[in-house]
C-alpha cells in the first residue's frame, strides 16, 4: 500500500505525550528523594540518640565508681573515655560540656555533634534520653520568681494571673520614672563577653508602650520592629549586651519603660553568654538542673538555638 495512503497511520508519542511523561517522572523522583532525606535525617537521629544515652548510662557508671562525682571538665571526660567520637556523633573543640560536682546530686551537661550538623544533649537529668539542642547556662537566678529589684518609684507585685499561668511579675512605673535592676554575681560573668537577654513581656496598659531595657549600661534596646507593644500583647522581648569589664556595680539587668506611666507583666526570664537566642529553658524544664536552690540560682540544659 502507498505510503501516502490514508489508511496509514504513523505510531508515537506526541511531543505533549512525552512532556506528561517526563513531568510524571520528575515528580515521582522528587517524591522519592524527600522521602529518602527524610528517612536518612531520622535515622541519623536515632543513631546520635542511641549514642548519647550510651554516654549517660557510662557517666552514671563512672560517678558511681568516683564518690557519686562527674569528670571535671571535658579533657577528664574524654580522658575517662566517656566522650568517643564515632561515625554518629562527634565530641571536639566545639563540644560544650558542663558539670557542677558542688551540688547533691552532682549534675552534668553534654553536647554531641550528628553528622547532619544538629546538636543533642544529655544530662544528667534527661539521662539515657538525649534532647535536641545544646547545653546553656541561664544565669539569671529567679527566671520566673522573686524580686526584680524595683527602685526609683517603680514597684512590683509578684504572682499576677494571666494567659492561664499565675506566676506572673507586674511591675508599675509611674510618669515620674523608675525601674526594676536585677543584679548578676561576677562569678557568672566572663569580662568582654556579650550577653544574651530575652524575657516575656505583656503590655498591660489600655494603649501602645514602649517597653527599655539595658545590660550593665552597655546597651539598650526596645520592643524589635514598630517599636511598641500592643495591649495585652505577649511579646518574647531579646537584645545583647556586651562590657569590656563587669565589676561591683556593672553587673544588672534592668527592665523600664519610656512610655510611662505604665504596667507590664513580665516572666521567663534568661540570660544566656554569647549572642545567639536560645529558646526558653530553666531548672523546671526537661533535661535542665538547678546549679543551686530551685528556683534561686542559675540553672543548665539544652535549649535551641531560634
Amino acid at each position: 500500500m502507498p505510503k501516502n495512503s490514508p489508511l496509514v497511520r504513523n505510531v508515537g508519542f506526541t511531543i505533549v505525550e512525552l512532556l506528561i511523561v517526563i513531568v510524571v517522572i520528575a515528580i515521582l523522583a522528587a517524591i522519592t528523594i524527600i522521602a529518602f532525606n527524610g528517612i536518612q535525617s531520622r535515622a541519623k537521629s536515632a543513631a546520635i540518640k542511641t549514642e548519647l544515652a550510651a554516654v549517660g548510662k557510662q557517666m552514671h557508671a563512672w560517678s558511681i565508681q568516683n564518690s557519686d562525682k562527674f569528670p571535671a571538665d571535658i579533657t577528664s571526660a574524654q580522658s575517662s573515655g566517656l566522650l568517643k567520637t564515632s561515625s554518629s556523633v562527634t565530641f571536639d573543640g566545639s563540644t560544650t560540656y558542663i558539670v557542677n560536682n558542688a551540688t547533691n546530686p552532682a549534675n552534668y551537661c553534654v553536647t554531641g555533634s550528628g553528622s547532619d550538623g544538629k546538636k543533642w544533649t544529655v544530662t544528667s537529668t534527661s539521662s539515657p534520653q538525649a534532647i535536641e539542642g545544646e547545653c546553656v547556662t541561664n544565669i539569671y537566678a529567679t527566671p520566673t520568681s522573686g524580686s526584680l529589684g524595683c527602685v526609683s518609684g517603680a514597684t512590683q507585685v509578684s504572682n499576677q494571673a494571666w494567659g492561664g499561668r499565675s506566676d506572673w511579675r507586674q511591675i508599675l512605673i509611674p510618669s515620674t520614672g523608675g525601674q526594676c535592676r536585677s543584679f548578676f554575681s561576677l562569678t557568672d560573668l566572663v569580662n568582654g563577653e556579650p550577653y544574651k537577654v530575652s524575657f516575656s513581656v505583656v503590655n498591660q496598659s489600655s494603649s501602645p508602650s514602649n517597653l527599655a531595657a539595658d545590660f550593665s549600661d552597655t546597651s539598650s534596646a526596645t520592643v524589635p520592629g514598630a517599636g511598641l507593644l500592643q495591649p495585652n500583647q505577649l511579646t518574647r522581648f531579646s537584645f545583647t549586651g556586651q562590657r569590656t569589664t563587669y565589676d561591683s556595680t556593672f553587673r544588672f539587668l534592668d527592665i523600664a519603660s519610656a512610655t510611662r506611666p505604665n504596667n507590664y507583666l513580665i516572666n521567663d526570664i534568661m540570660v544566656t553568654r554569647g549572642s545567639t537566642l536560645y529558646s526558653y529553658g530553666d531548672g523546671n524544664t526537661s533535661g535542665w538542673f538547678w546549679n543551686g536552690t530551685a528556683g534561686a540560682s542559675t540553672s543548665t540544659g539544652p535549649a535551641l538555638a531560634q
